[in-house]
């Protein structure tokens, strides 16, 4: 096989798989109905897929969700953007209010600095973003928790659609491993097709149920450099989208099923593989698949065509030599009870 013709999918399955083996192997993402077996959830039905695709999983009502824009008004919103007008901490039982230039991210952590006060983690349960100047619909920092994942900072945001009432609805949808948390990532903007680009001024909502957190569950983090001070790692993190939606052609199409056991090798992510025996499913970089030899789920004719061609991979030698010297590059292969084997 000299080349891989891509089909795209989008699976409206659920994950099911619960594995017992270490991360490296681990159950993709799909989108799910924002009202699909789910009546916790109180927004309205709204369009699937958002412009993210498959990215992301957040949802403000009937609308999706990416990122909280804490800049000034001439900033300009993408579809799935919105506006904070300003942040009330609960503090001492009482309520202080500050401009959403307040906050920061760093590493995914949150802080609101007032009068040279930081307030971070746990003092920002019960916080207050709200929406609009006139206090109409807000979100609400629910729960703060660094369990969600090692060494990454895990929230729950609520959303609050009228502030005289009492109904709320989560903004990020269950997973069956990392539950509704999401993570936080400053500064920067995601795409239609999945590219990453920086930004200013702006918080992206990133759940654990989708793409954009589960490549952070993975390690595939935006921060891997630990000086808060510098850039952001943007290719390995977008690489890790790419991985976790199989997105071979690099355009924001997820070739995966939910349930679906991979294994994942890249040393910045802290992956390696548990059964090196396993057939390659593809090396993956920040612009998609830079080979493939055995995608991740059969193609069958419910796939639709994509314009894209991929060459295939050549042996496990080969592929090494392929991923030598390339920190932001990540080789997968077909996890347990896969159909094949080398």
């Amino acid at each position: 096989m000299m080349t891989s013709m891509i089909r795209g999918h989008l699976s409206r399955t659920s994950c099911l798989l619960a594995l017992a083996i270490p991360l490296a192997v681990a159950c993709d993402p799909s989108p799910l109905d924002p009202l699909e077996d789910d009546e916790s959830f109180r927004g309205g039905v709204g369009t699937w897929p958002p412009p993210g695709g498959t990215l992301n999983t957040a949802w403000l009502g009937d609308s999706p969700l990416m990122r909280l824009v804490l800049g000034q008004p001439f900033f300009e919103l993408t579809p799935d953007d919105v506006r904070v007008s300003e942040i009330d901490l609960l503090v001492d039982g009482h309520r202080l209010t500050v401009p959403p230039s307040a906050a920061h991210i760093d590493h995914g952590l949150i802080t609101v600095t007032v009068a040279g006060v930081e307030y971070t983690g746990d003092d920002l349960v019960g916080s207050r973003w709200w929406l609009s100047l006139e206090h109409e619909d807000h979100l609400e920092i629910s729960e703060v928790d660094t369990a969600v994942a090692p060494e990454h900072w895990g929230y729950r945001f609520d959303y609050v659609p009228d502030a005289h009432k009492s109904t709320y609805a989560e903004v990020c949808r269950a997973s069956p491993n990392e539950g509704r948390w999401a993570y936080v990532v400053g500064d920067i903007d995601v795409d239609t097709t999945g590219t990453i680009h920086p930004s200013t001024d702006t918080l992206l909502i990133a759940c654990a149920s989708g793409a954009l957190g589960k490549a952070i569950t993975w390690g595939f983090t935006p921060w891997s450099d630990p000086d808060p001070t510098a850039a952001l790692d943007l290719p390995l993190y977008q690489t890790g989208v790419r991985t976790v939606m199989a997105d071979y052609c690099g355009v924001g199409q997820s070739h995966t099923e939910d349930g679906t056991a991979i294994q994942v090798k890249n040393a910045e992510a802290g992956q390696d593989f548990d059964q090196v025996f396993r057939s390659t499913e593809a090396v993956f970089g920040p612009q998609g698949a830079l080979c493939l030899l055995e995608p991740r789920i059969p193609l069958s004719d419910r796939l639709t065509y994509d314009e894209c061609t991929i060459p295939a991979c050549g042996s496990d030698q080969d592929v090494e030599a392929l991923m030598a010297g390339n920190p932001a590059y990540a080789w997968t292969k077909l996890g347990p009870g896969s159909r094949s084997a080398p």
